[in-house]
């Protein structure tokens, strides 16, 4: 056992000479016959009975052989037969820490040592891999190693794999402080948990021991195992393009890894997603390129499902990762095209409406989310875009008769699915001059669709009339199948409706042989419709009226100059000027109070004064007479002596006063 290690401690040390044979004066003693006479009475002892004091046993801080291996572990029995190891507590530590125990690894404390049993086999060839264990050698110290286990117990070896799990973790943690685990000690790691549970043992120990080791390789760099990520599922890959979360290396482990998804959810890696938005809203990044359609369903899904703070809603809004049909465009510039309304596309372009191709219908369920990142998803957003811009082409008299055309289409679309105009489109669809007429834009209040019963009066009348057979509308006519629409708008689409155009654009030409009779009757007709509408005729319409426009037989005069005549009266048509009813028709009779309206005789009383101021222009006496006897039975009497001729039938016959 060496050198004596306890001399302080006043334990003395006898000489080999005490054991051996002697021949002192003729007396000799046999071999440890004095050693056994000093036991006897001097109460001398030696290894493995003598009682140690609580002191260190250096010895044991170097290797043992191994003889005095076992002659320690027999004195460490004796010991604890005594039941006084309790007080030998530094003797016992010195021997707990020294490193004297031959291992797999070499020399080793009994505390940093395993006595593994039978079981441990296969075990132990996984675990190998991971760390070196320092199992006693069998080999070196012989089975007799086992009838100690008490006593090894005692000083600190151990016998229990979820010991040697501790060890393991112990060793985890120790080498990533400093370094990192290689790939092929982290798929040791997970084997070693794989293989405890197929043999039906607890891995607890040894995943609570790697807790605080950061001993996985992620995309952010090594972390711990509660901390990192198994990109496994749709979800997580979705996540990984717009947050910078800890997903396990892949690339570092390759695919294979995903072949224990069980024993890193056993040591607290993320696998499944779950719902678990909020973590990706907390580690949120906005991705530098472009953003798939399932990469944007995805952060719609954390906004539905997550607490998003206001910062991120700001970047969200003001970043351009919506696809829309002009491209990427920030949510508050885009649109939602709802189905119901998404003819108003059709009425402009350039609006940036989501794209429907690109995401599906999909996007649509997300209607909430998207009005929460700033997207116009209402109709009143969409239709004040669309008005925005209808106006925007108004000033620049950039409308076309397509977008007048699918402006009247969307409306019967919302007519037909009962949807009301909202009150932007209202606003311009009847107010606005969007509407082509021969006299340029006009409002739907201003304008006249065009049908063969305008065609003569537009001769004489300056009229808005929306001609389907213009350039402007493509020679297509199509405008007329909007009628129903226009007239909703205000358009003027019945002739009768229209008599205050008439009126109001009345411009007679200078040479009145030009004028069809038809376009006087129907003139005389908007005239009626007027009265009918209890509104008289405006004095610029009268002054007009005053030119010589009206043919009669004695040639082209002003209504005030004309008499329309009367059949019943004793008088024919050449003896005044009269209207020449065989030009306008038979139908002229019917408008008397028309024509009176605009200054024409239409009774006895008014025709004598045009009868009298004529007479001198005949020279027939029949006819003189005819008219002065028609004077005379209305009592008509001279008020100007100018008018004071007379006819004297002497001669060829002549007018004196």
């Amino acid at each position: 056992m060496g050198s004596n290690p306890w001399r302080a401690e006043k334990y003395f040390v006898l000489s080999r000479e005490y054991l051996a044979t002697a021949n002192f004066a003729g007396n000799v003693t046999c071999e440890g016959q004095i050693l056994k006479f000093l036991q006897q009475h001097g109460k001398a002892s030696d290894v493995p009975q003598v009682y140690p004091p609580n002191a260190a046993f250096k010895i044991v801080y170097s290797p043992l052989t191994k003889d005095n291996a076992f002659l320690l572990l027999e004195w460490i029995r004796n010991i604890r037969s005594r039941g006084t190891n309790c007080k030998l507590q530094n003797f016992f530590s010195s021997i707990k820490t020294g490193s004297w125990l031959k291992t797999s690894i070499g020399y080793k404390p009994p505390s940093e040592s395993f006595l593994p049993s039978s079981g441990w086999g296969r075990l132990l060839q996984v675990a190998s891999t991971l760390v070196d264990i320092p199992l006693i050698l069998k080999d070196f110290y012989g089975e007799k190693i086992t009838e100690f286990t008490e006593e090894l117990k005692e000083i600190g070896v151990r016998f229990d794999f979820m010991d040697a799990s501790e060890y393991i973790g112990s060793h985890i943690r120790t080498a990533t402080a400093d370094s990192t685990l290689t790939r092929a000690k982290v798929f040791s790691l997970l084997n070693l948990v794989r293989y405890l549970g197929e043999i039906s043992l607890s891995p607890d120990y040894l995943i609570q021991s790697t807790k605080t080791a950061r001993w996985l390789k992620t995309s952010v760099g090594f972390r711990l195992a509660s901390e990192s990520i198994l990109l496994l599922d749709s979800e997580w890959t979705l996540a990984s393009h717009v947050c910078n979360l800890p997903f396990i290396d892949t690339s570092f482990y390759g695919e294979q890894i995903s072949d224990y998804k069980i024993e890193l959810q056993l040591f607290g890696v993320l696998v499944g997603f779950n719902k678990n938005y909020q973590i990706v809203v907390d580690n949120f990044e906005m991705p530098s390129s472009s953003v798939s359609a399932d990469a944007a369903i995805f952060i719609l899904d954390c906004i539905r499902n997550a607490y998003i703070p206001d910062d991120l809603f700001e970047k969200l809004s003001q970043t351009k990762w919506l696809k829309t049909q002009l491209g990427y465009e920030n949510p508050g510039e885009s649109f939602l095209a709802v189905l119901e309304w998404e003819c108003l596309l059709q009425v402009v372009s350039g609006i940036p409406v989501i794209d429907d191709a690109m995401y599906g219908g999909r996007i649509r369920s997300y209607q909430d989310e998207l009005k929460k990142v700033g997207v116009a998803v209402t109709i009143n957003d969409f239709s004040k875009a669309i008005a925005f811009r209808l106006n925007r082409l108004l000033e620049g008299r950039f409308i076309t008769n397509k977008n007048v055309l699918a402006l009247l289409s969307c409306y019967r679309q919302f007519v037909k699915k009962e949807i009301t105009l909202t009150h932007d489109l209202f606003l311009f669809s009847v107010e606005k001059e969007w509407l082509h007429t021969n006299l340029g834009f006009r409002s739907p209040k201003a304008s006249i669709l065009f049908s063969p019963e305008w065609q003569l009066i537009s001769a004489i009348s300056n009229l808005p009339l929306i001609d389907g057979n213009s350039e402007f509308y493509g020679y297509s006519n199509e405008i007329y199948d909007f009628k129903n629409e226009l007239q909703a708008f205000g358009v003027i689409v019945e002739f009768k409706e229209g008599a205050k155009f008439v009126i109001d654009g009345i411009d007679l030409p200078r040479d009145p042989s030009i004028i069809n009779p038809v376009s006087i009757i129907s003139l005389l007709q908007c005239i009626r419709n007027l009265k009918e509408n209890a509104e008289s005729l405006p004095m610029e319409f009268k002054q007009k009226m005053k030119s010589r426009w009206i043919k009669t037989v004695l040639g082209y005069k002003s209504p005030e100059e004309s008499i329309l005549f009367d059949p019943k009266w004793s008088l024919q048509r050449k003896d005044g000027p009269f209207i020449d009813d065989i030009f306008y028709g038979s139908e002229l009779a019917s408008y008397k109070n028309e024509l009176k309206e605009i200054g024409v005789s239409v009774d006895a009383t008014q025709a004598c004064l045009l009868l009298a101021l004529h007479i001198k222009c005949h020279s027939d006496i029949t006819t003189i007479s005819r008219v002065y006897l028609f004077l005379n039975t209305h009592k008509w009497e001279a008020n100007d002596k100018d008018a004071k001729w007379i006819w004297i039938p002497s001669g060829g016959g002549e007018w004196s006063f």
